[in-house]
């Protein structure tokens, strides 16, 4: 559970740090990014083919902090806060992912090119089999990133991103991946709709889902989420209950999760938001023994009406010590409660 307080930390340093800036800043842009590449690992447990496979990639949301003049659209340095999902690939007996929360220095060398450098908390998995027994191992280290991000007159907003990414974990292997995608800078991110204005409703709604249980010799199943969720700002925070669904062999689970969201507008109607924090739940492949879990979730939900948004998440249930990990994929609708 370390983990996910290590990032609730974060999620509260980003939103409350810097709150005074060296120039007086307008309101903070948004970062969006798609990227995959090749890459390799060494060091200890790297196995015989080190070779990533044309597997990495990551997906980025970012949200400016208000310094060097951040969001004012003059800005030509901007210290960023990103969170990451990254996957570093599958080279020989290693498949490590994670989330990392990442402090991003941005500077812009010219109209067309600007570089970036940073690094943060990157809490990982990785499913590995040592002796005939497979193994989900979880770890808590850096990921460190430098880029440069080229916006060709006829791509802009929009730009081509590349970049390095460097995984470093204690006790193992670490990883390097050249990575290539596309991004976007939202220079001036749009409020939030002028019917779903944040803090004024709580949102109440459902959703259908798949599951997948990072072992092989699980099925996929299928499961459901009900939530109540309610924003403040650029901070939301969330009760839900979660049915998993039944793999056959190793996870039927259900629980409670609350969750602390970082929120960012990215477009009129649309908004990203990163959530993390505890799940209680019981499997019923562990005799229904209650635990503790750690529970990160990307969001991305599109305001359909004033009252109504659909909405699809991402979701890794990180079970530690019990090897038991999920990925979760849920489509559903919220709707506001009230006025």
């Amino acid at each position: 559970m370390r983990s996910a307080f290590c990032f609730i930390s974060l999620l509260i340093f980003a939103r409350f740090s810097f709150a005074s800036s060296l120039l007086e800043p307008a309101d903070p842009g948004a970062y969006a990014s798609f990227t995959f590449g090749n890459g390799r690992i060494s060091g200890n447990d790297a196995g015989d083919d080190k070779l990533m496979r044309w597997r990495p990639f990551e997906i980025r949301l970012g949200h400016d902090l208000p310094l060097f003049g951040a969001g004012t659209g003059v800005a030509t340095s901007t210290l960023r806060f990103d969170i990451v999902h990254y996957n570093e690939g599958h080279p020989d007996n290693n498949h490590r992912d994670g989330f990392a929360g990442q402090l991003i220095y941005s500077s812009k060398l010219s109209s067309a090119l600007t570089a970036e450098i940073g690094t943060g908390v990157y809490s990982s998995m990785n499913t590995t089999t040592i002796r005939s027994v497979q193994y989900d191992s979880a770890r808590r280290g850096t990921l460190s990133t430098v880029a440069l991000l080229v916006t060709p007159a006829s791509m802009a907003p929009a730009h081509i991103r590349v970049a390095l990414n460097h995984a470093s974990m204690p006790d193992t292997f670490h990883s390097d991946s050249l990575q290539f995608g596309v991004g976007r800078h939202f220079t001036d991110p749009p409020p939030y709709a002028s019917e779903v204005q944040p803090g004024e409703r709580v949102w109440l709604g459902g959703a259908w889902g798949r599951a997948i249980t990072n072992m092989s010799g699980t099925n996929w199943a299928s499961g459901g989420a009900i939530q109540a969720r309610r924003d403040f700002g650029d901070l939301s925070a969330s009760a839900s209950y979660l049915h998993e669904g039944d793999d056959g062999t190793r996870v039927d689970r259900q629980g409670e999760a609350l969750q602390v969201w970082l929120v960012q507008p990215l477009v009129p109607m649309v908004t990203a938001s990163f959530g993390v924090g505890p799940y209680f739940a019981r499997n019923r492949y562990d005799d229904n023994q209650f635990r503790v879990h750690g529970l990160f979730t990307l969001h991305f939900d599109y305001a359909l009406t004033g009252k109504t948004k659909l909405y699809y998440s991402f979701s890794r249930v990180k079970t530690y010590a019990q090897m038991n990990d999920r990925d979760l994929h849920h489509v559903g609708v919220l709707f506001a409660l009230g006025r």
